[in-house]
């Protein structure tokens, strides 16, 4: 995106812009691609480096819900979302971004804004749309 936009005009037209790029419609379809990662197998490798002991814990806690499962399959969900187009626009996510961590905010000039209310490790920059997509997955309702 390279130097940061001055107002609000700018960002909006930028963020239209991008829908040239990669169309909202189309990010509202999935399908699995061909060379998709096994799941198990990437689930296993996210937890080469964790406590043994605590594993059976983490994995019960998968099981007990679709919200756990999501939380604890955060490897699954970027190789998926690794393999959509992107807009190109980043974001940066410090924390688990996941719709009960987020706030609504007033800035210091009284702008609304909405935010991570916790705050953990930092990730690389995701993309813009795939932030959207995994929040979406926690809003979407339960059945």
């Amino acid at each position: 995106m390279g130097a940061p936009l001055a107002d609000v005009a700018e960002r909006r037209d930028y963020g239209k812009s991008r829908r040239q790029v990669l169309h909202r419609v189309d990010q509202c379809q999935w399908k699995a691609p061909r060379t998709r990662h096994d799941p198990v197998e990437l689930l296993v490798d996210a937890s080469r480096d964790r406590l043994p002991e605590l594993l059976p814990i983490k994995w019960a806690r998968m099981v007990a819900s679709p919200f756990g499962f999501f939380r604890g399959a955060v490897p699954l969900m970027a190789a998926d979302l690794a393999s959509l187009p992107t807009t190109g626009i980043t974001v940066q996510i410090c924390g688990d971004a996941h719709v009960r961590n987020l706030g609504a905010f007033a800035s210091p000039t009284g702008a609304l804004v909405f935010d991570i209310s916790v705050s953990v490790d930092c990730e690389l920059p995701p993309d813009f749309q795939s932030l959207l997509q995994a929040l979406s997955l926690h809003t979407h309702p339960r059945r």
